[in-house]
């Protein structure tokens, strides 16, 4: 009876810790979070070069995209805010010159804006062929997948490869654009001025499907009510957003790459928090999948265990 009432307490453990995991994900982790976060708020060390620079430099002008939540936008009152917003407010307290928004009516805007040497800064974007050639870039500090949606009647999509030579809508300036026309030549492109508008072109059956971030689809899909989309399936591109610094200012390049550097994994996870705690009602969250998968696979050994060391042997049945 010891025995079998020991085996039990270990099947409860295991249980306890698969379900802790699924129920309170990253638990016990907030308070150092926090305590880290703390000391972070602080101004960078420069060499004696790069502080003459900043002191001569006096503000840095950015460039953003209007319309692209929860990462950016210009809100009403004309204020830069989104997650991209709360990283520029880390940027500038580490380099100790302000980081002025430069307003634009669209992200198309915004580009032209930085060939024309407008702003200084791009806020985020991915690197690509086309960008670095008036555009250096720093270290990614945010990632993201990118994924595609259609209507709800469509089926599971085993990447962009399953489009085929149906429409597919990106918005116009988007790094999408450049990688689909290289490597899927056969799909239709039909290119947007914002995510809100190719998602509307899905749900009215325009357009087969959209590609985008998850956190912005989702946020659109919820906002908007597009109750008949949902994401279907992933694609092979990981968005790995960066600063982008106009290509004829280097010592920037490297003060920014520098404040890149400098965020904790704090900073990260509360940045995100703040930004992308919402239910992904269309799409499926793979890490609660793996850690349910997990819990299960934990539960199963210990029920395993809890009969080998219960159950007399004779009656233990062995399945081939």
């Amino acid at each position: 009876m010891l025995r079998k009432n020991r085996a039990f307490n270990f099947l409860i453990a295991v249980f306890a810790l698969g379900v802790g995991g699924i129920l309170f994900p990253d638990s016990g982790g907030n308070a150092a979070a926090a305590k880290e976060d703390s000391g972070q708020a602080r101004m960078l060390e420069f060499s004696a070069s790069e502080q003459r620079y900043l002191r001569q430099k006096k503000r840095v002008s950015m460039c953003i995209d209007p319309d692209w939540m929860p990462y950016e936008r210009i809100d009403k009152q004309g204020r830069h805010e989104g997650m991209s917003a709360d990283y520029m407010a880390l940027f500038e307290k580490r380099i100790g010159v302000p980081i002025e928004l430069v307003p634009t009516k669209s992200w198309s805007e915004s580009t032209d804006f930085a060939k024309a040497r407008k702003c200084d800064i791009l806020s985020m974007l991915n690197k690509s062929p086309e960008r670095s050639q008036y555009l250096n870039f720093t270290e990614p500090y945010i990632q993201s997948q990118s994924v595609v949606v259609t209507r709800d009647d469509v089926t599971y999509l085993d990447g962009l490869k399953s489009v085929g030579t149906r429409s597919l809508s990106v918005p116009k300036g988007y790094v999408f654009e450049e990688r689909i026309r290289k490597d899927y030549p056969n799909i239709k492109l039909v290119l947007v001025e914002t995510v809100r508008e190719g998602l509307n072109k899905v749900s009215n059956g325009e357009v087969f499907a959209h590609l985008g971030s998850i956190f912005i689809v989702v946020n659109e899909i919820q906002k908007n009510q597009l109750s008949n989309l949902k994401i279907s399936g992933h694609s092979e591109y990981e968005m790995n957003f960066r600063i982008g610094v106009r290509k004829d200012d280097p010592l920037l390049l490297f003060v920014l790459n520098k404040a890149v550097g400098s965020l904790s994994e704090a900073e990260h996870i509360r940045i995100r928090r703040s930004w992308t705690a919402t239910k992904l009602e269309h799409g499926v969250d793979y890490s609660l999948l793996w850690k349910v998968i997990g819990g299960a696979l934990a539960l199963l050994i210990a029920v395993m265990f809890w009969c080998l060391t219960s159950a007399p042997l004779g009656h233990i049945e062995v399945f081939s």
